[in-house]
């Protein structure tokens, strides 16, 4: 019997592995503006006082040759309340109370980088009224080869701004005063391999995602911890990975989105870009690890922590999702059939053959 079963799930796996694509190489990225800074933190400032900053900008293009002018501005931003990437605020709109931009002055709002290899300083201080508000202020130091206008609208260049670090740091500090922390983890959820919403997976990847909101008025980095296992201990976990991998920060009053991807499966799924541009998914057979065959109900736990510490103190979430891989349970059961139809014939065949004997 168990060679019998060892056979259907070899013509399960050999039918499968027909639809097996390679990985592709990544593209090297590209460098032109370099800088050695970006971001700055500075912690519980008080009112009436200044502080200072530098970081250096170096000519790395392509074009040893190339000239350029780099104009310096500051701008404030808030979060977009997903994936922390920068909102941009006009200044004008924003009280000065609160307006980190406005408080800010440079040495030199431009420079030129004429040649390879060449470094320049950018020197800011930032002077902190009397009226200041407590709590958290951000702002952007930007670095355009354009004048920007107050009134221009750039919502285009966010994801620019947060995949190329040629644009300039990110300052974020606290007014000191009456300070408050407080997290909200307001949803634990999975989404498949097109980040569509569900707790129904055929195969692995499966993507864990946290939506945490910062109810207080300081910034605020979270720890933690994701589990995926089974059973009722999570000790026995088959999945670990940690919640801000990337150390972002949560703005006051705003939400971010924490993931993670589970992988670590026998067949699982992958995208692969076609020639015109288009994805296609199929299914691959990892076969260095045939014994992480997923099937069932899977849980998840998060714990985390407001203030950076390994302690986890500030809450816990749990979830659940189901692995079941009904195309490959499919195609066991159709194998099962016809095999099981063609031993059928076979020893009907003998017993006629034996009677007629």
């Amino acid at each position: 019997m168990r060679n019998y079963f060892t056979f259907l799930l070899c013509v399960v796996l050999v039918f499968t592995s027909a639809i097996i694509t390679p990985e592709k190489a990544s593209a090297q990225a590209y460098r032109g503006i370099i800088i050695n800074q970006f971001k700055f933190y500075y912690n519980k400032v008080e009112r009436g006082t200044t502080v200072n900053g530098s970081f250096t900008v170096t000519h790395d293009f392509e074009d040893e040759n190339k000239q350029t002018t780099l104009h310096v501005k500051a701008m404030n931003f808030t979060s977009d309340g997903r994936t922390g990437v920068p909102v941009f605020i006009k200044n004008s709109d924003v009280d000065i109370k609160s307006n980190l931009a406005e408080w800010t002055s440079f040495e030199r709002e431009k420079i030129e980088l004429t040649r390879h290899g060449q470094v320049e300083t950018i020197n800011f201080q930032i002077s902190v009224p009397t009226e200041a508000n407590p709590g958290g202020k951000q702002m952007a130091i930007l670095l355009t080869e354009q004048p920007r206008p107050e009134d221009l609208d750039i919502q285009d260049e966010i994801t620019q701004f947060s995949l190329n670090k040629e644009l300039g740091p990110l300052v974020f500090l606290t007014v000191d005063g009456e300070l408050t922390e407080e997290l909200d983890l307001q949803e634990l959820f999975t989404t498949n391999i097109d980040n569509k919403k569900t707790i129904l997976f055929s195969v692995l990847p499966v993507n864990i995602n946290a939506i945490i909101k910062n109810k207080g008025n300081t910034h605020s980095s979270p720890n933690g911890i994701f589990y995926v296992y089974q059973g009722d201990n999570f000790q026995d976990y088959l999945y670990k990975a940690e919640l801000n991998t990337e150390n972002g920060s949560i703005l006051p009053e705003t939400t971010r989105l924490f993931s993670t991807t589970w992988e670590d499966g026998f067949i699982t799924k992958i995208k692969e870009k076609q020639t015109d541009g288009t994805e296609k998914t199929f299914l691959k057979l990892n076969w260095d690890k045939l014994s992480h065959f997923r099937i069932g109900k899977y849980k998840i736990k998060l714990l985390y922590s407001k203030d950076g510490t390994q302690q986890f103190t500030t809450g816990e979430a749990n979830a659940s999702f189901w692995v079941i891989p009904w195309q490959i349970l499919i195609i066991l059961l159709v194998t099962i059939i016809i095999v099981s139809f063609m031993v059928y014939r076979k020893m009907k065949g003998k017993k006629k053959e034996n009677n007629l004997k």
